[in-house]
């Protein structure tokens, strides 16, 4: 298996044109070894490119801001890309005479691009990428009203503040400066109207269902915010009646948001729901996932109410808490008392 000797991740190595590139398929690129708990989510605030006007000859430009610098470049914002002459790094004016025009990458790569159509070029604002490291979503100002949004197979974070070339056609995005670590493009969530007017080809747009949850499944929580899943249950539960009859799963993850009251009484008819599922088809799992859920004085009540209305035992004494059926030495399990269980409630019940 070959892996990337900048991340360590595997990587896939593909002929395009004409030389091997490394994709990284399954994992990612982040600029080195063991960044994987870094934040999901970076931002690079000073990034931009805009369209502007030349301070010294009013012409048309686009300004880039990247990772600590910045330059001016001649539109389009695509192939050569040459820098704007009153603003290159050379610093001479155009009193001094004619001189090169001089790009923002090397001849190598514009030797590879050509004059190919669908190539875009700007700046990473923003990545979020999800928790095994294994998709990532840039947001990239591309001197439009919209920026352009596409889903990264793999770790892309190290992209943000670059400045970076999709290749549409390729289905590939890469550094302007560093063309050998390429990434995979499955899909855009957003594109510019102008590029879409313009007929330049890029990855498959997600329709707005499909985009909203990628996101969701992508795109981290901030501390106390609730996911779009979490407030769809909390909305059922405070609908009239508790929302109706409830998977024992759904129930677990609304417990984990529930305070007070409200969590006692649906830990509660999860509880029972454990009982019930414990009784007819032997599992009782979720008895230690429940208790995981809750204070340590209502897990000392929980584990006692098991123990008096079934033959459930859950461990509560480890970090990793356990259920399990106890056989008794001598003599036969323990029977579930159901009806006794549902009249009483196990925050109330006096624990031992």
């Amino acid at each position: 298996m070959k892996v990337c000797d900048k991340c360590g991740q595997p990587v896939e190595f593909r002929f395009i044109d004409g030389r091997p590139t490394p994709l990284h398929f399954e994992g990612g690129c982040s600029g080195g070894r063991g960044t994987a708990g870094s934040e999901r989510v970076r931002r690079s605030d000073e990034s931009s490119c805009i369209r502007t006007k030349c301070p010294k000859c009013s012409d048309a430009v686009f300004f880039i801001r990247h990772n600590g610098g910045s330059v001016w470049i001649d539109p389009p914002l695509g192939p050569p890309w040459y820098r704007h002459g009153c603003m290159d790094v050379d610093g001479r004016s155009d009193s001094e005479g004619p001189h090169q025009r001089t790009s923002i990458v090397d001849v190598g790569l514009l030797d590879e691009l050509g004059e190919r159509e669908g190539i875009i070029t700007g700046v990473v604002k923003i990545s979020e990428i999800s928790e095994d490291r294994r998709r990532t979503l840039l947001t990239i100002e591309v001197g439009e009203a919209e920026d352009l949004v596409v889903l990264v197979k793999g770790g892309a974070d190290s992209f943000v503040g670059k400045i970076v070339i999709v290749d549409g056609p390729q289905r590939l995005i890469f550094c302007a400066d560093e063309r050998r670590f390429a990434f995979s493009i499955p899909n855009a969530l957003s594109v510019p109207r102008a590029f879409i007017d313009a007929g330049i080809d890029l990855p498959e747009l997600l329709g707005s269902s499909k985009a909203k949850k990628l996101r969701s499944t992508i795109k981290p929580a901030l501390p106390g915010e609730l996911s779009g899943k979490q407030r769809q249950l909390l909305a059922k539960y405070k609908a009239p009646g508790g929302g109706g009859k409830w998977k024992l799963a759904n129930l677990l993850q609304l417990i984990a948001i529930l305070k007070g009251r409200e969590k006692d009484e649906a830990a509660h008819l999860a509880a029972v729901m454990i009982l019930e599922k414990a009784e007819k088809h032997g599992d009782c799992s979720h008895a230690a996932e429940l208790a995981k859920l809750l204070s340590p004085a209502r897990r000392e009540n929980l584990r006692a109410w098991f123990a008096r209305f079934s033959p459930i035992s859950v461990d509560i004494s480890r970090k990793q808490h356990k259920a399990r059926f106890f056989n008794p030495a001598k003599g036969e399990r323990k029977p579930f008392d159901l009806a006794a269980a549902r009249r009483t409630p196990f925050f109330r019940l006096a624990s031992h």
